[in-house]
């Protein structure tokens, strides 16, 4: 699956899932966290010259199960400035692009999941936000049962331009108007 993410904005993700523990107020919902020791989102972008890739590992938000344990809800967030590609200037030119200075995180909120025919399998359907901007977004995540909460992986594709950003360059040549992005989402029982 071809990921990469509008430079250091990116990783602007997603996804939710759990079991549960705490209840929520609403009734037959509970509430799990984004464990950030055991979660990281990844964006990976292309250039002529080079790819590369970028990942935060300060991961939070909230997911929603039933009382089934199926994933129902949530929200994901990054700091932008939480994206490490290993290449300092890089990351700052990143940033600039996202102007993180007037939209400082990445954020995804669910609104609906599908589940597929494999139990392990579903489609998050929601809202990403990066740059001021929001998306209607499908992501398609592998759920299983971790110690302690739930394990979410996936990945899914999105364009700079569609989030009203231009596309960086390098020596007067810009990327590729792709941005990968993929996750690794750990929950934990929330309180």
């Amino acid at each position: 699956m071809r990921q990469t993410m509008k430079g250091g904005l990116v990783v602007l993700l997603l996804v939710l899932v759990g079991t549960g523990t705490a209840r929520a107020q609403d009734g037959g919902t509970h509430t799990l966290k984004i464990d950030p020791a055991e979660s990281e989102i990844t964006y990976a972008m292309s250039h002529p010259m080079h790819d590369w890739t970028g990942t935060s590992r300060k991961v939070s938000g909230t997911i929603l199960v039933d009382d089934a344990g199926r994933v129902v809800g949530g929200t994901v967030q990054a700091p932008v400035l939480s994206f490490d590609s290993g290449n300092d200037n890089r990351d700052s030119h990143m940033a600039e692009v996202v102007e993180f200075y007037l939209y400082p995180d990445v954020r995804f909120e669910a609104d609906s999941v599908r589940y597929e025919a494999a139990p392990d399998s579903a489609v998050v359907y929601g809202r990403l936000s990066l740059h001021g901007v929001t998306r209607p977004v499908a992501v398609p995540v592998r759920i299983e049962a971790a110690s302690g909460g739930i394990l979410l992986e996936g990945a899914f594709d999105v364009t700079v331009t569609e989030f009203d950003m231009k596309l960086p360059s390098l020596l007067g040549i810009k990327t590729k108007d792709w941005i990968g992005v993929r996750f690794t989402l750990k929950t934990v029982p929330a309180g």
